[in-house]
C-alpha cells in the first residue's frame, strides 16, 4: 500500500483508474492526502471541486492528478 494512504475498502477498485490528457492512465487514490492541504483526502478534494466548479467527478480527478505532483497516484511497492 501507499505510504501516503489509509485503509479504504474501495482503493483497488478498477474505476479509481483515470485517462490523464496526455493519454497516460494512473490510479487515483481518494484515500491519500491531497497536498494541497492540511488533511484533506483527495477524495474531499475532488468532491469540492465537483460542487464548488460544478464539474464532472472524472475531470476533478484528472486535474487534482495533473496539477498536484503524486499525491493523490498510488504509487504500487516493489
Amino acid at each position: 500500500m501507499d505510504a501516503h494512504a489509509t485503509e479504504d475498502p474501495f482503493h483497488d477498485k478498477e474505476e479509481d483508474l483515470v485517462e490523464l490528457t496526455d493519454g497516460s492512465t494512473v490510479k487515483f487514490c481518494g484515500s491519500n492526502k491531497w497536498s494541497g492541504s492540511g488533511g484533506v483526502t483527495c477524495n474531499a478534494r475532488v468532491q469540492f471541486m465537483v460542487s464548488r466548479h460544478h464539474i464532472s467527478e472524472q475531470n476533478a480527478k484528472i486535474s487534482v492528478l495533473e496539477n498536484v505532483k503524486d499525491g493523490c497516484k498510488c504509487i504500487e511497492d516493489g
